[in-house]
């Protein structure tokens, strides 16, 4: 059973600056595309820390995110909600990733992903 924190945003703004963000987090974060079972995610981490996945989904003008860690008996838990995060070195970047969304979503300057 897939278990995934989800977040889910009305976008405002104009949704090229939200997709942009998205992937330059992505890049920053070395997530790498993955296609698996007819579902494609993004996956980053390795094998001392962990690996977690990460997926979005726009529709019309709502964004939906999904982000889940990788159990080593395979399989999947929420991500921020109620993950043990102080040996996730994802989690800072997550959390400043969705106040980001939030604030070009309230008409914040654009944001660009260091």
């Amino acid at each position: 059973m897939k278990k995934r924190s989800k977040y889910t945003y009305t976008i405002i703004c104009d949704k090229n600056k939200v997709e942009k963000l998205i992937q330059e987090y992505l890049k920053a974060n070395e997530f790498k595309l993955i296609i698996k079972n007819k579902e494609s995610y993004y996956k980053a981490g390795d094998a001392s820390f962990g690996y977690v996945g990460f997926k979005y989904v726009f529709n019309d003008k709502e964004l939906e995110i999904y982000a889940w860690m990788f159990s080593i008996f395979g399989g999947e838990y929420p991500f921020i909600n109620k993950a043990p995060l102080a040996y996730n070195p994802y989690a800072d970047s997550m959390l400043k990733l969705l106040k980001d969304i939030e604030k070009i979503n309230q008409g914040g300057d654009n944001i660009e992903w260091k």
